[in-house]
């Protein structure tokens, strides 16, 4: 879902969750899809005039996303949730790079099967990893 469904329904997840049993949480936001919209009373946080408008609604999306992680993440922390979870954050694909993004230096974007459209953003958090603190740029 694209935000205030799927926040509800995690944070209530989350604060309902019996803690003695494992708990799976899948989030999947469709926000920084098309349609992009938002509320513009969001979008004119986004001032500059060096920003074209419809970047600045995608930034003002991915603005409202990762705000709505934060909340996600904060329950899990007032639940005292995080000493035991790993986070995953993943893209499914490339930036569309004909209209809202920038895959440079990579060729191609979101539907060509360049780097640009394969390749996406990752990361991996929780306390109980063994080894942290390292970069792998291998993983395709």
């Amino acid at each position: 879902s694209s935000g205030i469904n799927a926040e509800y329904g995690s944070l209530k997840l989350i604060k309902n969750h019996d803690q003695i049993r494992p708990m799976f949480l899948y989030l999947s936001y469709t926000a920084p899809h098309i349609p992009l919209e938002v509320p513009m009373e969001d979008v004119d946080k986004y001032t500059t005039d060096s920003i074209p408008d419809n970047r600045k609604v995608y930034a003002t999306i991915i603005s409202i996303m990762d705000d709505g992680i934060g909340k996600v993440v904060d329950a899990l922390k007032e639940r005292g949730m995080m000493d035991n979870t790993i986070l995953v954050f993943t893209s499914d694909n490339g930036a569309r790079y004909t209209s809202l993004g920038s895959n440079f230096p990579l060729r191609g974007g979101k539907g060509t099967f360049l780097e640009g459209g394969v390749r996406g953003v990752a990361f991996v958090n929780s306390p109980l990893l063994q080894k942290t603190g390292y970069t792998n740029t291998h993983l395709h």
